[in-house]
């Protein structure tokens, strides 16, 4: 991978953990209320740029990659669905990189499609 890309990956992988908590807070105390748009859009943000580095790869859901603004999905149902990116997030990781003392090194080696930057 290349730096451009390493560091793409950690503002996208950043970006869902912090969606997931704030989301999944408001769903711990009511799961089926309703976004707003304004949130809708940061999370629809969130989940293109995710998909952008994991491609179809690992698509975590087939068929869904943002959710509809004039139907506005529940606090539960964006919980999953970041969950559910944060996973793939971590697998496609765990594929282009090894473990070291310090945690994990994204490896600019691991991953031909991404050198081709």
């Amino acid at each position: 991978m290349t730096e451009q890309n390493i560091e793409k990956y950690n503002i996208t992988y950043g970006r869902i953990v912090s969606l997931y908590n704030e989301i999944q807070k408001l769903s711990a105390k009511k799961p089926n209320d309703q976004l707003n748009t304004f949130k809708i859009r940061v999370v629809n943000q969130a989940l293109k740029d995710a998909l952008t580095l994991f491609g179809n790869e690992y698509l975590p859901i087939n068929d869904f990659s943002q959710f509809d603004e004039d139907e506005l999905p529940t606090n539960s149902d964006v919980v999953m669905v970041l969950q559910l990116y944060r996973d793939s997030l971590h697998r496609f990781r765990d594929a282009n990189s090894h473990w070291e003392s310090k945690g994990w090194d994204l490896d600019p080696a691991q991953s031909q499609e991404w050198n081709q930057d």
